[in-house]
């Protein structure tokens, strides 16, 4: 009896090892849509839009990546300043960045939108470090992990595009 025991459970391990080491991982890179403008010579990558979604134009000048944030809410903030709060707590603070907002209607309220122009070392922060929360308007919006990751892994996907 204890031996049908021990070879179940081993049998039980072994399929859940194997399912383990089969799973597949997301390609975050083939959501990436491309955009070629051969009169200007710029090529786009850009992200699927989201309440974070970065895009990257390159040309012969060089390569320009932004980020945009964005939230909806029912009621009227200030719309200077943003602030992103990173899973070690690193933060970044951009004091007067400006904010969009737009109202829809009475039932879904604004929308409050900015878009984060990167130097080289802000976009090294977004390709090593997961964005916990980011504050838009005086609105803290959380970012749960899928999305943190997903958000990176765009940003790794981006910046090795040329």
């Amino acid at each position: 009896m204890k031996n049908i025991y021990l070879l179940v459970t081993v049998l039980l391990s072994f399929i859940t090892l194997a399912k383990a080491q089969t799973e597949e991982k997301v390609d975050y890179c083939v959501q990436i849509s491309r955009d070629t403008d051969a009169a200007q010579g710029i090529r786009t990558y850009q992200s699927p839009e989201g309440r974070i979604s970065i895009k990257n134009q390159v040309s012969a000048a060089g390569s320009t990546a932004a980020i945009t944030f964005s939230t909806k809410e029912f009621a009227l903030y200030e719309e200077e300043g943003l602030f992103i709060r990173f899973t070690d707590h690193h933060t970044l603070r951009f004091f007067g960045q400006h904010i969009e907002h737009k109202n829809y209607s009475p039932l879904s309220g604004y929308t409050y939108d900015t878009v984060l122009t990167l130097t080289p070392e802000q976009l090294e922060i977004f390709k090593t470090k997961k964005i916990s929360v980011f504050q838009i308007a005086s609105i803290d919006v959380e970012v749960d992990d899928d999305i943190a990751t997903a958000f990176q892994a765009y940003v790794n996907c981006i910046t090795g595009l040329k």
